[in-house]
């Protein structure tokens, strides 16, 4: 068991890493260039995750505790897990993810280059929704409390919103 309050993996290549799970009482975690990284799952209580340049992750199993999750440049992910808790969602540059589940405390969304996204999830407590090179989006849910709407080069929305 590792019970570091911070991680950093970085630069695990070849089949050095295939999952990661079972983490328990690790607070942020950054993984950086794990070519091979498969899985993640069963990290208990890490509230920050940073995926970078994991281009054959294709789960995150983590259902609890997480308030923020950056994936960037994982081109196999998926899906996005549902979880409860979290608050901030980035992707960059994950084009196999075709949905965002609803996420009711999810306040800040961040989408780049998602090119199989079909839809933008209806969350009531979004207040930032920023998206950019989402080809099939087509429309845009009207949420009460949004604060802040930007998108770009996303040319399915009608122009007239």
């Amino acid at each position: 068991m590792i019970s570091n309050i911070s991680m950093n993996i970085s630069y695990i290549d070849r089949d050095d890493l295939i999952i990661i799970c079972n983490m328990n009482n690790t607070k942020e975690l950054y993984i950086k260039d794990c070519v091979n990284l498969r899985y993640i799952v069963n990290i208990n209580g890490l509230t920050n995750l940073y995926i970078i340049n994991c281009p054959n992750l294709i789960t995150i199993s983590i259902k609890k505790d997480l308030n923020l999750l950056f994936c960037w440049n994982c081109n196999n992910l998926l899906n996005i897990p549902i979880i409860e808790e979290l608050k901030k969602l980035t992707c960059w540059n994950c084009p196999k993810i075709s949905n965002i589940p609803i996420l009711t405390n999810l306040t800040d969304l961040n989408l780049w280059y998602c090119n199989n996204l079909l839809f933008l999830p209806n969350i009531k407590n979004l207040k930032k929704i920023k998206f950019r090179d989402c080809s099939k989006i087509a429309s845009i849910p009207l949420i009460e409390n949004l604060d802040k709407l930007v998108y770009s080069n996303c040319p399915k929305i009608k122009k007239n919103l």
